[in-house]
């Protein structure tokens, strides 16, 4: 329950609501991620139908002050890091998808560990991320580290949602791909790559994302396979 986005950590989502579906394999994921901003959120993980060979959990939130309902779903990665003092210990990172109707959110999240995303050039925040998913297609995505000050969450896609870097493309890959493989940069750690099984995304009841033709041309074409 340390790093919430909002205050409600995904722990108490996924690991302690009785109607969380987890897959029995799953461990916790990282804290670090409610849906919502606001702290007073209300969760309401409900057990929707059950996608088949999906590893995602689905989760509502009910935001008191507006009764907006938010989805979100959120996957732990496959294997696990381990780093030095003071973070010693074996954890998995937490991909986490929040549709929005604006710009999807899309947040990759470590329990303990501080994310390196910084330009090298400035110093100013943001970096680019190498992807490899399913038969070894390759991508960059682009990343910055959450604009509230936190270091253990990353947030993919321009603020602007840019065509080529955005988060509705990134949102749009995701629900295609069956395996996702991330190599991000750690604080004193170097680079780990961090690998997930995101297949069954689009067997959820999530709003896809929503690219007309010429934004998907814009989307991908820099994809190399």
């Amino acid at each position: 329950m340390k790093y919430p986005m909002g205050m409600i950590a995904l722990a108490a989502l996924m690991g302690c609501s009785p109607s969380a579906r987890q897959t029995p394999s799953d461990e916790a994921p990282a804290s670090g991620a409610s849906a919502a901003g606001d702290p007073s959120a209300e969760v309401n993980v409900q057990n929707a139908k059950p996608a088949a060979r999906t590893t995602w959990a689905y989760h509502e939130e009910i935001v008191p002050a507006t009764k907006e309902k938010l989805v979100f779903a959120s996957v732990n990665s496959l294997n696990t890091i381990e780093f030095g003092f003071p973070y010693a210990g074996a954890q998995r990172a937490t991909l986490l998808l929040q549709p929005r109707s604006h710009s999807p959110t899309i947040r990759l999240i470590i329990e303990n560990g501080q994310f390196l995303c910084r330009s090298s050039t400035d110093g100013s925040n943001g970096c680019y991320v190498p992807v490899k998913f399913d038969n070894g297609g390759l991508d960059i995505w682009y990343a910055q580290m959450s604009n509230d000050g936190r270091t253990n969450v990353l947030d993919f896609g321009t603020p602007d949602d840019d065509p080529k870097n955005g988060a509705s493309c990134i949102a749009d890959e995701l629900a295609k791909m069956k395996s996702l493989s991330l190599k991000v940069t750690f604080y004193y750690e170097g680079d780990r790559t961090v690998d997930f099984n995101v297949a069954g995304l689009g067997e959820l009841p999530l709003p896809a994302a929503t690219l007309s033709k010429r934004q998907l041309e814009d989307c991908h074409p820099k994809r190399a396979r």
